[in-house]
């Protein structure tokens, strides 16, 4: 856990998964993004294996911000370059998907947070000149000045 505490939130989901694992806690992580890092890592053997038209995306069901570190650390490591070049075209292809859905889904998690706050803004602002508001026109102080109705004064001697 410590580990953790120094990375501040900077580690991968590979990372987290791996970690969780080898101190028996995996069973807590996310099941969706686990399952999207399982699902990266099975598409890259079946990638690997031949296999390029069994891995596909599945936008709407992909955790595509877990799956770009799994596709990254493919190709980043050295036997990536061992590969045949359909294979690698097939990894890069399959890392550039990832990473637009991915930045799509940060793009529409951004427009909420915006959306929220722009709201939550109105609200509080709504809320604020409700209660500096004037009264209505009519319904203001009465009287207020001048002769007309109200007691007569005596008369000075």
């Amino acid at each position: 856990m410590e580990y953790f505490q120094v990375l501040g939130g900077t580690a991968s989901p590979t990372e987290k998964q791996g970690i969780m694992k080898a101190i028996g806690l995996d069973k807590f992580m996310k099941d969706i993004e686990n399952a999207s890092v399982n699902r990266a890592r099975r598409m890259i053997s079946r990638i690997v294996s031949g296999q390029i038209e069994a891995a596909f995306p599945m936008p709407g069901v992909d955790n595509a911000r877990a799956m770009v570190p799994v596709f990254q650390a493919e190709i980043l490591s050295d036997r990536f370059h061992d590969h045949e070049p359909k294979v690698g075209q097939a990894l890069l292809k399959a890392f550039d998907t990832y990473s637009q859905m991915a930045a799509e889904e940060a793009q529409q998690d951004f427009q909420r947070q915006l959306a929220q706050a722009q709201s939550m803004a109105q609200a509080q602002q709504a809320a604020k000149d409700s209660s500096i508001a004037p009264p209505p026109k009519g319904q203001g102080k009465q009287g207020g000045g001048g002769g007309g109705g109200g007691g007569e004064q005596p008369p000075k001697k």
